[in-house]
């Protein structure tokens, strides 16, 4: 008898944006998450470049309003990189935030106006 080799965790391919954000919230979607992290904490690369930072602690859901055409160039790259263009937005966001994080901790950041 052959001893089973174990799953590797497959993410579907999914019809739209709605389809995928079921899954993901789905019992096998979660599930999926938690192999994740467990690979990343034993130092096993799991998932695609994007999957990592979906593990988190913790998560808050928010609606935000953007361009039109900001929008647009956001789906053209994440179909590009072959990504959800959701996952890329809170990519981009993340690498903002820790950019302004860093330049925080800069003394003449933000410069601020010279008097005359």
């Amino acid at each position: 008898m052959k001893p089973k080799k174990s799953k590797k965790p497959v993410i579907p391919t999914f019809a739209n944006q709605q389809d995928e954000a079921k899954w993901w919230g789905s019992v096998e979607g979660r599930a999926y998450l938690k192999r994740l992290a467990a690979a990343k904490a034993s130092g096993q690369s799991a998932g695609g470049p994007i999957a990592p930072r979906l593990v988190h602690a913790e998560a808050v859901q928010v609606t935000v309003k953007i361009a039109s055409e900001d929008l647009a160039k956001v789906r053209e790259v994440a179909a590009k990189r072959k990504v959800g263009y959701l996952a890329l937005l809170k990519t981009l966001l993340h690498e903002a935030v820790e950019r302004l994080d860093e330049k925080s901790s800069d003394k003449n950041y933000p410069p601020t106006p010279t008097q005359s």
